[in-house]
């Protein structure tokens, strides 16, 4: 198999289109990228490069005689043909996926719901559900600490609530007054602005810090609480919520790291960090 061919065959591979390239379209392939190495000015019609095409024979002769795991052969070839910039696969790979939202059709779970990585890597969770499905990643130290998606808040009698969005079937919902409100006002439900966006709250439970849209936040372990924002597929963000469609934690100390998803809180997974 030619080396273009090949190379356009293992990244159809990667986007699902192909099935992946044969043993020997792989031994292939090795031969020729130490050819490449070997010999780069190596020519048949020149004297001087007869050594070293002969040294080359007996390296590949070596090679097929010597090397019989296809395990090492696929991560050699794979490693020779997409370079530094877009390896397939390697063991200095420090960011796991996972999908919230399973699988496309595990549409209630984080696909793999438990990983397991070292100090200092990353985990970037991200939401492929084919629809508008909101997913969460929070990491919630004391149940007391989960946030409700909607409260209520007292207000004074004589407050204005205008909506921004005129000529819209809209009402705010005021709660009746109550005989027993130690306060006094109106009762107004509002959405929770905890459940909704990127936050991070430390362990004394004191000091709130809002995170960008798409964060990757550097967790110590001991935050009360840790939240994404709603996750939502790319293009799929309503007007008023900002486009989060990722979100990324780099774990710095070792231990095993629970969250949930706020909207499903049967939803939860794992990472367990060495």
């Amino acid at each position: 198999m030619p080396l273009a061919c090949f190379e356009e065959r293992v990244f159809q591979w990667k986007a699902n289109e192909a099935e992946f390239p044969s043993f020997n379209d792989i031994l292939n392939i090795i031969k020729m990228k130490l050819c490449v190495f070997i010999l780069p000015n190596y020519s048949p019609t020149r004297k001087s490069g007869i050594p070293l095409y002969f040294m080359f024979q007996i390296l590949t002769s070596m090679f097929n005689k010597f090397i019989s795991s296809s395990i090492l052969i696929m991560a050699v070839a794979l490693t020779l043909i997409l370079g530094e910039d877009n390896v397939l696969f390697s063991s200095s790979e420090t960011n796991t996926r996972v999908a919230a939202g399973g699988n496309g059709s595990l549409w209630d779970t984080y696909s793999p719901q438990s990983v397991e990585i070292n100090a200092g890597e990353s985990v970037t969770w991200f939401n492929p559900s084919p629809v508008a499905e909101p997913h969460t990643v929070s990491f919630i130290k004391d149940q007391d600490w989960f946030p409700p998606l909607a409260v209520p808040f007292n207000i004074p009698n004589d407050a204005k609530i205008v909506s921004t969005t005129p000529n819209r079937n809209v009402e705010p919902i005021i709660l009746p007054p109550s005989s027993t409100a130690i306060t006094e006002g109106k009762t107004v439900v509002m959405e929770n602005s905890r459940a909704y966006t990127p936050v991070a709250i430390d362990s004394t439970g004191k000091t709130v810090t809002p995170l960008q849209p798409n964060s990757n936040y550097a967790m110590s372990g001991n935050e009360t609480y840790i939240n994404s924002g709603v996750m939502l597929p790319v293009g799929q963000s309503p007007p008023g919520l900002p486009p989060i469609n990722e979100f990324t934690v780099t774990f710095e100390n070792p231990g095993t790291y629970g969250y949930v998803c706020i909207f499903h809180p049967w939803m939860g997974g794992n990472v367990v960090v060495s």
